[in-house]
């Protein structure tokens, strides 16, 4: 996915300010180290930013040390492995935008600082519930295994927004935690995924999957790749979408010298998988419709959807 992003940041056009009109002497684009993919995508990044701002857009790693003056530059930091990283860097840097990063790691690393904003990489849970609510109308009851990071929006206003009643529970370090997704799974319709590496991995979506497929019950989310190892359905973010995103916000702070608040792609679409819906005996509509049904709906739950 890494390198479509590339190919599709060469044919992305750009609209910054000029140098003249910033106050940002350059960009850094940090990346970890010996990571081909981050810097495919790093150096896409740079050219897409070069194409209309004369500002030089530099690469590097986190493990080289800058010695050159930061107080003038824009941080871009790729990935969600450099969020600790940043928690003690970043104050060097004019600002600090973290791209593609999840919602859960961002905020239990680097909550509540104006020096620092993001573009998360996963979907709004309340946009996620919405596409559970299209697919299933009669939908009252959901559940969300968690590990010990807090949700990435408050639950009291996801059920509002929502009108349905969220359960949770904390698996991380739950050796037998198949046994407590199976209770939550008894007194909920659907299992909606989050964003959160320490809980939706390799190593446990088989088990995930197959504990709400015995229960009746499908998975929504967290992401695209998810649908194709078995999940019902997701909402996602091309990668195009997310670039054009990014170039925006780069143009705002470099317009205004103020950085947008941290926030979740805008565009999106949604993707399903026939095959598990055809398993649970359910009717759903093509991609495109949904999609389209999905965006017409989002004065229900505001900027969240």
């Amino acid at each position: 996915m890494k390198r479509m992003f590339l190919i599709l940041l060469l044919w992305l056009p750009v609209c910054l300010p000029a140098s003249g009109e910033a106050v940002i002497a350059r960009i850094d684009v940090v990346i970890p180290a010996d990571n081909a993919a981050l810097a495919d995508l790093a150096g896409g990044i740079q050219h897409a930013l070069q194409q209309s701002a004369a500002i030089p857009v530099n690469i590097r790693t986190a493990d080289n040390k800058n010695s050159s003056d930061t107080q003038n530059t824009l941080l871009i930091a790729l990935s969600d492995n450099l969020l600790p990283w940043l928690a003690t860097e970043k104050n060097n840097y004019a600002a600090t935008l973290a791209f593609y990063v999840s919602s859960t790691a961002y905020l239990a690393h680097l909550r509540n600082d104006d020096k620092v904003t993001a573009l998360y990489r996963d979907q709004p849970l309340a946009r996620q519930l919405q596409l559970a609510k299209m697919l299933m109308p009669n939908l009252h009851h959901v559940g969300i295994v968690t590990g010990h990071r807090n949700l990435p929006q408050p639950l009291a206003e996801l059920e509002r927004s929502s009108k349905l009643e969220i359960q949770t529970i904390d698996i991380e370090d739950k050796i037998d935690w198949p046994k407590y997704l199976s209770q939550l799974m008894l007194d909920s319709d659907v299992l909606l995924g989050v964003d959160d590496a320490t809980i939706y991995n390799a190593d446990t979506i088989r088990s995930i999957l197959l504990t709400t497929y015995r229960r009746g019950k499908f998975l929504i989310g967290p992401a695209r790749s998810f649908v194709s190892a078995g999940s019902l359905a997701s909402c996602y973010t091309a990668p195009d979408q997310y670039m054009q995103q990014l170039v925006e916000m780069v143009g705002v702070f470099l317009r205004s010298q103020k950085l947008p608040r941290p926030q979740y792609p805008r565009a999106y679409r949604v993707a399903i998988n026939p095959q598990v819906a055809a398993s649970l005996g359910l009717a759903v509509q093509d991609e495109k419709t949904l999609t389209a049904r999905l965006q017409n709906q989002v004065g229900e739950c505001g900027d969240g959807c």
